[in-house]
């Protein structure tokens, strides 16, 4: 099987430097290597080239050149679907989802979404307090938001999205969140993980998307894959408490520890479903070298995770 990489240094979603050297610093740190030790065929598509000077008035910041650069995304992430390759998305920050997850559902139109981030990443542009595009990339697929440039993002219905990891919510977000749990999105905030322990948020995340039936003994569905929904995993640094992943624009405390954070990953593994991931929101700019570093490992080893490595 076949990983396109993709580099999608988008850093206009918000507002601090530095988050475009993403793709390069997560290469640096051994991503290729990882992936071929797991038996990955691994393509590099390089980065994109992506509109770095910030545009208009929007109400989302820099709509002009998010959108454009979304497309971009879109497009070549579409096309390695469409070859049947398991598509990683290099942020960036949390608006390059626009792009990769259009392209998801756009050539898997089944794709369920693990949505593991601090935030809900929901405002609209009008009801975002920042008007930071990295804080608004699901109220598209979900027709809360919608805008013309974007003409080409799917629907995503809130049964096949989840959440793990919300800590850090605007007044309005909680509102939408409320609305969408009633229509089946799945939402756990670290206050469930506190409560559950992640081996139980994640089983029942993932029933909850179709990979696991709801039955008392629940074990996998079924051995062949084949008939089971593409899984795109979205994966923001910031769901990991930055005494783990220091490097990084929007830090919240009491976020997931280093194992929880693995666990998400090897847990969206072994559904066998896996067609597509992002990481996104490292910005080594932030920290210390030391810290920097460690938080590019991180990422990188949660890439790997999620496309199979495990402790057995």
């Amino acid at each position: 099987a076949t990983i396109a990489l993709i580099g999608a240094g988008q850093e206009l979603g918000q507002p601090l430097a530095g988050t475009g050297r993403g793709p390069d610093l997560l290469r640096s740190a051994g991503l290729r290597n990882m992936l071929a030790a797991l038996h990955w065929r691994v393509e590099d598509l390089g980065n994109l080239e992506l509109n770095a000077s910030a545009t208009g008035n929007d109400k989302m910041r820099h709509g002009e050149a998010i959108c454009l650069g979304s497309r971009l995304l879109y497009e070549q992430a579409l096309n390695a679907h469409k070859e049947g390759k398991c598509v990683v998305t290099l942020g960036g920050d949390h608006s390059v989802a626009l792009g990769s997850l259009s392209a998801s559902l756009a050539a898997r139109p089944e794709t369920r979404v693990l949505w593991c981030d601090a935030h809900a990443d929901i405002n609209t542009p009008e009801s975002s307090p920042s008007g930071n595009a990295h804080g608004m990339p699901l109220s598209f697929f979900l027709g809360l938001a919608s805008d013309s440039r974007l003409d080409f993002i799917p629907r995503l219905q809130p049964k096949r999205l989840a959440y793990v990891g919300l800590r850090d919510l605007d007044p309005a977000e909680r509102r939408i969140l409320r609305a969408l749990k009633a229509q089946g999105t799945y939402v756990a905030t670290m206050r469930e993980v506190d409560e559950f322990g992640i081996g139980i948020v994640m089983r029942q995340a993932l029933t909850s998307l179709g990979y696991y039936s709801s039955t008392a003994d629940a074990d996998k569905i079924s051995s062949q894959s084949l008939s089971l929904p593409p899984l795109h995993l979205s994966y923001d640094i910031d769901a990991v408490d930055p005494q783990h992943a220091p490097a990084t624009g929007t830090v919240v405390r009491g976020g997931l520890t280093f194992r929880e954070a693995h666990f998400v990953a090897e847990a969206c593994a072994e559904t066998g479903a896996m067609s597509a991931m992002d990481i996104v929101e490292v910005n080594s700019d932030l920290t210390s070298p030391e810290a920097a570093q460690e938080t590019v490992e991180l990422a990188v080893s949660l890439v790997a995770s999620a496309l199979g490595d495990s402790i057995l």
